[in-house]
């Protein structure tokens, strides 16, 4: 049968958090120390009681023998005080050799403290067994039997206060002791320790007296007059620890405060904290406005004190090829202070009238044409730039025109001059000269300066139409506005952004040379556009069809609508945040064509229609490749246009186990060519007669090429492309147009056209050999006979070793290695033969060649050891 399944009756356990693991590990410490604690007072407790036992019936006579030799003692009598609970006595002076007042005094310790604890009078007939003990205590200690040891825990200050006290002499005389006589004071306890302990200083009396009521049923008072300090806080580094036994005093349990009033510490509280306490954490709270921009925190101490040079002291201002940067440095106006005309200036001010008195007076200025004024901005933080203080200014006129010129930025001050403003400098004085942007209040001021159109000639407005005539085309109908007066040289000279749309409205205001009707391709990249409004395209140049607006900062693609009626086949919005709001292509390009049916160009790349091909590259060749490409073509044609006889060069540039193989066009087996030139034929292949040969060899391809017509091949007309590359291996791909030259001028002359596949390997990295060639010939179309042998002359290079420049080392060693594999001699002598050549690897070769056949090949070993 089947067993029952069994429950399974374990409980699952969860691991618990480490905070909830450190809180019971602590709890456990701090038990264990209250555990320890009351063991030990437990203990001192019982010790104490066994030793008041043993020395009970010896300790009994005592005390009236000591109260007769202490009242003997006292040379003074003290008044005697009622007690306000009894009914009103007389006091009666006692004398200290008076026999007949068996009056008991038991002496206490002189104990440098200044609380006394005063129990009510006990009658001696009921006298209790706990003050019994503690009179035996007091007795053993004015013995001096034991020694009272201090606590571990005391603070360090009361150990120093007390032993200053000592040396002073500042000690409870007999005289000012208590008088108890029917009991005795308790040992000062570890609580009154712990009030001690957290007395900075006490300053004692000198002259404090004791006032002593004896009465017959009325209770001894003792008043101790003290001054105390500021309490100090306990700490536990002011901890006094000392070797030796401890033997605490025996505690009031039934009390929980102490005389002067003070709640009594707990024993972790005297004991301190576990460990020492954590070091506070900086916090830094920041509020911040949901309407304020968000600002970045930038560290003041690291400053780029080269943007604070002054503007004539730069270097990349000295060597501006920018014309109007290089006619108007040298009369640049701040390198000598300009001067304030009539020590005239406006600014933020206390009362409102003496600003309006101050701008009726700068009216009169502003109204002169030839005078320029002064703008002086101060209190940006050292993170902004300049054109962004320039910017805050601008953004404050609103749209009346400010040109800000010859602007000079310091770390804490900005200055400009301006000419023919006086709309824009009256808004000015209408803010206040205060302007609030992204939490910074910049302060302004305004002066006329010491300088007027006489001293320099400089107009704001014909600078700027010379500077757009700088970029328009009036041939090919182009303008050119990139980085419109942003650039760091002419921006310092004049400031005229575009991206304020009035900026733009008064743009094209401008009376200049330039034909907007005619404008066909505008360029308006880099010039941190948000808004396109006041240029109005639409009727300023409604046959635009190339625009670029590419690095700015249009956010979203509904800016250009304002213009998509143009006839616009190209745009440019790279660089723009508007295109991180598509992902996919095809959503971007079928945007864009809705606005504008008529591109076919989108951010430099062709838009293909329905039914076009991509172009296509007429040469692919990687930069790698670009280098091997080029020497084969350098070598490989001259030698096979070459004649018959000189053609056993190329045996060289194949390999030993090299293959070629000739196929051709049906058409030409049965055509002209292939009865005339039948050698350029042979070895080919024809797969419908079944004809699969191939050439295999480096002397039989040479054979073979000796024995074609000779040729000649168009470089014109070479269509190569590089179909692999790597460090070993380039596969190459030629096509072209070559012609076959008669031997008389009664013969034809033919064209043919070629198609080559050659594999170029290099066992080394330095030379190349060809693997495997494949060749195809066939019959030009009619537009490819046209377009051949067009050119007059081709300039081609003769191919040569010599090398013109200066050779490193490295090539050197590279021409050596090459040199020591092709002639098998050790490198010293390979590298003579190389200098007495100059490093022309030709000449090299055939001196090596000249001196093997000679057999005089020791002569290069006798010049290294001649030299």
């Amino acid at each position: 049968m089947c067993q029952p399944r069994k429950k399974n009756t374990k409980r699952k356990v969860f691991p618990l958090p480490n905070s909830i693991k450190k809180r019971i590990e602590r709890n456990k410490k701090l038990l264990e120390r209250r555990q320890a604690l009351k063991e030990a007072k437990k203990a001192a407790k019982k010790a104490l009681k066994a030793e008041a036992a043993s020395k009970k019936a010896s300790s009994e006579a005592t005390p009236a023998t000591e109260a007769t030799s202490q009242v003997s003692e006292t040379q003074e009598t003290t008044p005697v005080m009622a007690d306000p609970n009894q009914q009103h006595v007389e006091p009666v002076p006692i004398v200290a050799d008076t026999p007949q007042v068996p009056v008991v005094t038991p002496v206490v310790a002189p104990i440098v403290h200044q609380v006394v604890q005063v129990h009510p009078t006990v009658p001696t007939q009921n006298k209790p067994m706990y003050l019994k003990q503690q009179h035996n205590q007091q007795k053993r200690r004015k013995r001096g039997e034991y020694e009272y040891n201090y606590p571990k825990g005391i603070p360090r200050s009361f150990i120093i206060q007390q032993k200053l006290c000592q040396e002073a002499g500042i000690q409870q005389s007999m005289t000012n002791s208590p008088i108890y006589p029917m009991g005795q004071p308790k040992i000062p306890n570890h609580q009154m320790y712990q009030h001690m302990a957290n007395t900075v200083q006490a300053t004692f009396d000198h002259s404090s007296t004791m006032t002593i009521v004896n009465d017959a049923t009325g209770p001894i008072s003792v008043n101790t007059d003290f001054t105390t300090d500021v309490q100090q806080p306990y700490s536990p580094s002011d901890i006094y620890s000392e070797s030796g036994n401890l033997e605490p005093a025996e505690e009031d349990e039934l009390s929980d405060t102490n005389q002067t009033g003070q709640k009594r510490l707990s024993a972790f509280q005297r004991l301190g904290p576990l460990s020492q306490p954590k070091k506070p954490k900086l916090t830094i709270n920041l509020t911040l406005h949901k309407e304020q921009p968000v600002r970045e925190v930038v560290d003041d101490t690291d400053v780029d004190l080269e943007r604070y040079t002054p503007v004539h002291l730069r270097q990349n201002i000295i060597n501006s090829t920018d014309e109007t940067v290089k006619k108007y440095l040298p009369h640049w106006p701040w390198k000598k202070n300009v001067g304030i005309l009539g020590k005239r200036s406006a600014t933020a001010r206390a009362s409102k009238s003496v600003m309006i008195i101050e701008q009726e007076l700068m009216e009169e200025a502003y109204e002169k044409e030839n005078l320029f004024i002064n703008i002086s901005v101060k209190g940006y933080p050292a993170s902004w730039t300049k054109e962004r203080v320039l910017d805050a200014i601008l953004d404050s006129v609103k749209d009346y025109s400010l040109i800000p010129c010859f602007t000079e930025f310091y770390e804490n001050e900005c200055k400009f001059l301006v000419l023919r403003n006086r709309s824009a400098l009256i808004i000015l004085h209408k803010t206040g000269f205060y302007i609030h942007k992204d939490g910074v209040e910049l302060t302004i001021t305004i002066a006329p300066a010491n300088l007027t159109l006489n001293q320099i000639d400089f107009i704001p407005r014909i600078i700027l139409r010379q500077r757009i005539a700088m970029g328009y085309d009036g041939v090919k109908h182009t303008l050119n506005l990139s980085s419109f007066t942003l650039q760091e040289d002419i921006s310092h000279f004049i400031y005229f952004p575009l991206s304020r749309v009035s900026n733009q409205s008064e743009l094209i205001q401008l009376q200049s040379v330039i034909a907007w009707d005619s404008l066909t391709t505008l360029d308006l990249s880099h010039n941190r556009l948000s808004n396109l409004s006041g240029l109005d395209l639409i009727s300023t140049t409604p046959k635009l069809e190339h625009l670029n607006l590419s690095h700015n900062y249009l956010a979203k693609v509904t800016a250009l609508l304002v213009f998509r009626d143009l006839p616009l086949k190209s745009i440019n919005l790279e660089g723009n945040p508007l295109c991180h709001d598509y992902i996919q292509t095809d959503h971007y390009i079928k945007v864009l064509k809705m606005m504008f049916p008529a591109l076919v160009e989108i951010d430099g790349v062709k838009i293909l229609l329905k039914g076009d091909l991509p172009d296509s590259k007429r040469i692919y060749c990687p930069e790698d490749a670009m280098q091997v490409a080029e020497k084969f073509l350098e070598t490989f044609f001259p030698l096979l246009d070459c004649a018959s006889e000189q053609r056993f060069l190329i045996e060289g540039m194949y390999a030993d186990n090299a293959a070629l193989t000739v196929t051709y066009c049906y058409k030409l087996r049965y055509g002209p060519i292939y009865r005339n030139f039948r050698n350029l034929f042979l070895y080919a292949r024809f797969l419908d007669e079944g004809e699969t040969d191939s050439v295999v060899g480096a002397m039989a391809i040479t054979r073979l090429i000796n024995r074609w017509p000779r040729t000649e091949h168009d470089p014109s007309t070479f269509v190569v492309d590089v179909m692999f590359h790597s460090e070993r291996t380039t596969i190459l791909r030629m096509t072209g147009i070559l012609k076959l030259t008669a031997e008389s001028l009664a013969e034809d002359e033919h064209l043919l056209t070629f198609s080559r596949t050659v594999v170029l390997h290099s066992r080394d990295g330095y030379e190349y050999k060809i693997l495997n060639e494949m060749v195809y010939w066939s019959e030009p179309t009619a537009s490819q006979a046209r377009a051949a042998f067009r050119v007059t002359s081709v300039s081609q290079k003769n191919t040569t070793l010599k090398i013109d420049s200066t050779t490193d080392e490295d090539l050197q060693e590279k021409l050596l290695k090459v040199f020591m594999k092709l002639t098998t001699m050790d490198k010293k002598t390979s590298k003579r033969c190389l200098e007495i050549n100059s490093w022309n690897f030709k000449l090299a070769l055939e001196h090596f060649t000249k001196l093997w056949k000679d057999n005089n090949l020791n002569s290069l070993t006798k010049e290294i050891y001649t030299v």
